[in-house]
């Protein structure tokens, strides 16, 4: 846990404090931060400029492959980075493996770690430690056009909220047209993997078990997959195997429902062509919804840095707290779109005068009372690729069967697992 004698800690604040910084009069330090846009970039540099004992070798890399496999070649290397953005399915694990990362854990303050919400926590965890911690994280939501559920006479303040009212409006908003082109389509969706982990909550099922081992084959994925397939073949009210349209299909006008992150309301917003609305994700049997987005992993610093090392993983952490604080966490979400991870962010003034202004965006932070989250392991990766090309298959392909698909992967799955 963070405590007094930590040479970076300001002599006024309190040990635990979230809001704690490098103190002034240390010698400086620089640290690389490796991340995934330039909006953390120009945090890392905010940073600096309040705290320029530390000075920080920011950089915009790549996505979340290109940062995970630039990470592990430089840890093999002896010359990780300080800092690093890292994606929930990429390197986390090997990182971990490998001993590279700090355990964030033991960093923490029992208050603090109290303030998070317990499934960013559990999202983040694995072989029993916090491995990485969370921060910019997303959830889906549903968008509705309020002008389309007007048009076919919705209330347009109503919602679907279950499974059978959402499939019911969207056979009523779809609209085929002679020419054979379909405008609107009733529902659009953003995501495959990230949404179906959803439904399988949603319909009493699980992803995984508590050891990790894959159920998402069971009964209530299976049922998912099937809804899933039906939206597209047998309902005609979901275009197939065009996802990375939907969201421009959406803000177009094309669509009537969209499953999407709620940091797509920022684009909705700033365009401002259609008159929208957000909701929960339907339940079936309840509601859930998966959790998106990033951690900060803290690496180690090598030996060969001597007594520079301490000091450098001392301001790592300092600038990490910083950055995911309340002040800083209610600044991302107003201008990002994204969660906040910690009740003191949610109950911040500032932040509750931004909801007051724009109710769109608490909608998702409500929804939070029904997050859903399996602590990372080794076949992530392997199991969203996996569910995203079944759900490609029974887009394109009206005769595929979805059990012996999800059975075929689950099976591969287990297998990676007991290597």
């Amino acid at each position: 846990m963070l405590g007094a004698s930590m040479p970076f800690l300001a002599a006024c604040g309190t040990p635990a404090s979230r809001e704690s910084a490098p103190s002034q009069s240390v010698a400086p330090v620089t640290l690389q931060f490796w991340t995934n846009n330039v909006a953390n970039v120009a945090y890392a540099k905010e940073f600096e400029a309040k705290y320029p004992n530390v000075k920080m070798d920011a950089a915009s890399i790549g996505d979340y492959d290109v940062l995970a496999e630039k990470a592990l070649t430089n840890v093999a290397a002896g010359t990780p980075p300080n800092i690093s953005i890292l994606g929930q399915r990429h390197g986390i694990t090997q990182l971990s493996d490998g001993g590279a990362l700090r355990d964030v854990e033991a960093l923490l303050t029992k208050q603090e770690r109290a303030d998070f919400y317990p499934q960013f926590i559990e999202k983040f965890t694995y072989k029993g430690a916090l491995r990485a911690l969370p921060f910019q994280s997303s959830v889906s939501t549903l968008y509705w056009n309020k002008e389309h559920f007007k048009a076919v006479g919705l209330d347009p303040e109503k919602p679907p909220t279950t499974w059978d009212e959402h499939l019911e409006m969207a056979r009523k908003l779809v609209k085929h047209q002679p020419n054979g082109q379909t405008n609107p389509w009733g529902h659009v969706m953003v995501s495959g993997a990230w949404y179906f982990y959803a439904m399988v909550w949603q319909n009493g099922g699980e992803v995984v078990d508590k050891q990790g081992q894959p159920t998402f084959n069971k009964q209530p994925g299976i049922e998912a997959a099937l809804l899933w397939q039906d939206w597209v073949h047998k309902y005609r009210v979901a275009p197939g195997g065009k996802r990375d349209e939907a969201a421009r299909e959406f803000r177009a006008g094309k669509a009537s429902l969209m499953q999407q992150t709620q940091v797509g309301r920022v684009a909705l917003d700033k365009e401002g062509t259609i008159k929208y609305g957000v909701a929960f994700l339907p339940k079936k049997q309840r509601y859930a919804v998966s959790i998106g987005g990033n951690a900060i992993g803290v690496f180690k610093v090598p030996a060969a840095a001597g007594k520079n090392g301490r000091d450098m993983e001392n301001a790592s952490w300092q600038f990490v707290n910083w950055l995911t604080g309340t002040e800083m966490g209610t600044r991302i979400v107003e201008e990002t779109g994204y969660l906040p991870l910690r009740r003191s962010t949610t109950q911040h003034e500032k932040l509750r005068a931004f909801f007051r202004a724009s109710p769109h965006a608490e909608v998702p932070v409500q929804q939070l009372q029904h997050l859903q989250a399996h602590p990372i392991q080794r076949a992530d990766e392997q199991m969203w690729v996996g569910l995203d090309k079944v759900l490609t298959t029974l887009e394109t392909d009206a005769t595929a069967n979805p059990r012996p698909l999800l059975d075929a992967l689950a099976a591969e799955i287990k297998q990676l697992l007991s290597r």
